[in-house]
């Protein structure tokens, strides 16, 4: 049955990730679907591609670098303008619900990740900013 939690993309991609060690020759991901702020033109992009590494296993590694490697080229910024981050606060279901794109994080950040305490972050926040706002 769809839907079901033995069912989700997450619990396939954790059975995929535990049945097997990470390749050595993962894809790099540029994980830059939306754009960013200041040029929502981007796009993502993978490279390194080849008959061998594409499969689900390489590009999940892949995605999750991706993923966090963004988010670290965005840190890396902030501590060149003089930013002094105290920790790393994680939110979000994608993150929430795997255990091994949490570890990348880990890594690519050097520290552990906490996750926030709330759910449906996004949903909350949007709702919170409009109820500021008077939306």
């Amino acid at each position: 049955m769809l839907g079901t939690e033995t069912n989700s993309c997450y619990d396939a991609m954790a059975r995929l990730l535990n049945e097997n060690p990470r390749p050595d020759d993962v894809p790099a991901v540029c994980t830059l679907f939306e754009g960013t702020r200041a040029d929502s033109s981007l796009t993502g992009s993978i490279s390194g591609l080849t008959t061998h590494n594409f499969t689900p296993l390489h590009l999940i590694y892949g995605v999750m670098d991706g993923m966090a490697d963004e988010l670290h080229r965005m840190y890396t910024a902030y501590r060149q303008a003089g930013g002094t981050p105290k920790r790393l606060i994680g939110s979000g279901n994608g993150l929430r619900q795997n255990r091994y794109l949490q570890q990348r994080f880990e890594s690519a950040f050097g520290c552990p990740l906490t996750l926030s305490d709330g759910r449906e972050e996004a949903a909350a926040g949007a709702a919170q900013f409009a109820a500021e706002q008077q939306i």
